[in-house]
């Protein structure tokens, strides 16, 4: 089973280099540019984890962040909230409810860290709850080795 990301981010270069990351590291990702188009994806498909830019237009994450968390069918989602704008919109984000607010990644692993730290977190919780055992988080599946494949593994809109 390989975990999906819907990553929500307005920056095309942000948003295609932590695709790629993303999925050079195992994951399935989607990858759209604002809160309005994470809403939209989220009709269609229920991501393991959605990690989002703060500071967009049209909706904003801390928008998205209180829209996902005040919905029964999408509030176990945990959300990463990422910015470059200090920690008054990081303490929001968490207000609002994001499971994670951090500033933004200068290092391509700390961005598959915080995904797999939250899906450990997740995981932990339910296995904990269900049978007192904890397993492994790490993502599973084919690690894609060039950019090419990468790309081929990273969705940068949705399918319409």
């Amino acid at each position: 089973m390989r975990y999906s990301v819907l990553l929500v981010e307005d920056n095309d270069e942000m948003r295609t280099l932590y695709g790629f990351i993303l999925a050079n590291a195992g994951f399935q990702v989607r990858a759209v540019r604002n809160g309005f188009d994470a809403l939209t994806e989220l009709q269609w498909r229920r991501p393991d984890v959605i990690l989002t830019d703060l500071s967009m237009p049209v909706v904003d994450g801390i928008t998205l962040i209180e829209i996902i968390k005040s919905k029964a069918e999408f509030a176990g989602i945990p959300v990463i909230a990422v910015t470059s704008y200090g920690r008054t919109l990081q303490r929001l984000a968490t207000s609002a409810g994001a499971d994670l607010a951090v500033a933004k990644p200068s290092e391509s692993r700390s961005i598959c860290d915080l995904v797999t730290r939250v899906l450990r977190q997740r995981q932990d919780n339910e296995l904990i709850g269900a049978s007192g055992a904890v397993e492994n988080v790490a993502p599973i599946g084919a690690t894609p080795t060039t950019e090419s494949q990468a790309r081929e593994l990273v969705t940068l809109e949705p399918e319409q």
